[in-house]
């Protein structure tokens, strides 16, 4: 009887189990029962309510810092490498970078918050976003588990296409309910959204296929 050759995996790579391994060892650390809780809480509730519940602890929000930049990358190489073939130096630029802009990319949300909103208001606006953005990353981690055991290369930019035009509307309507006056302010967030959201992300992929 003829053996048939085994057929590679979109990430058949080794190193790529560990990552997933460590990125929900992390998950599980950081998504203790409180920040869990306070996490869809956020999301589902409104401002004032957000801002007096908080119950995060400071381990908790450094490891789902973590465990959203540890995703985004692997998603980000699956993007723009749908055949296979990164190793893991290429993943650690990948994730090198989105750390960078990530930073980035709050330091400008402060300093433009800073200028509209109060410092209480600030503290909402950015529990809103980190738990968003959490679920996000949850929601991506199984596809990422699917993706890294097939082997359709078109797949992943259909998926991540409806996961983030999903993760843009929430933003979008969580913004509008916590910060929405008249028609203009729907403008200004519109302008926030792709100016600190699609913007960074743009430049994370063309980053990314020059550094890969």
């Amino acid at each position: 009887m003829e053996i048939l050759p085994r057929i590679s995996s979109l990430y058949s790579e080794a190193w790529v189990g560990w990552v997933m391994f460590a990125l929900f060892a992390i998950a599980m650390l950081g998504m203790i029962p409180q920040a869990a809780g306070a996490t869809l809480q956020t999301i589902f509730s409104r401002a004032e309510r957000t801002y007096s519940v908080r119950t995060r602890h400071w381990v908790s929000e450094i490891t789902l810092r973590l465990f959203r930049v540890g995703v985004l990358a692997l998603a980000l190489l699956i993007w723009v490498l749908p055949q296979g073939g990164a190793t893991l130096l290429s993943y650690a630029k990948v994730l090198g970078v989105l750390a960078a802009i990530y930073t980035l990319q709050t330091l400008l949300m402060y300093a433009v918050g800073g200028v509209f909103l109060s410092a209480k208001r600030m503290d909402v606006a950015m529990e809103q976003y980190s738990a968003i953005r959490t679920l996000l990353c949850i929601t991506m981690y199984p596809i990422l588990l699917l993706l890294t055991n097939i082997s359709l290369p078109a797949l992943p930019k259909i998926a991540f296409g409806i996961i983030f035009g999903l993760y843009f509307v929430a933003l979008l309507a969580k913004s509008v309910q916590m910060f929405y006056t008249n028609i203009l302010s729907v403008l200004y967030i519109l302008l926030y959204i792709v100016c600190l959201e699609v913007l960074p992300i743009m430049v994370s992929l063309a980053v990314a296929e020059r550094i890969i």
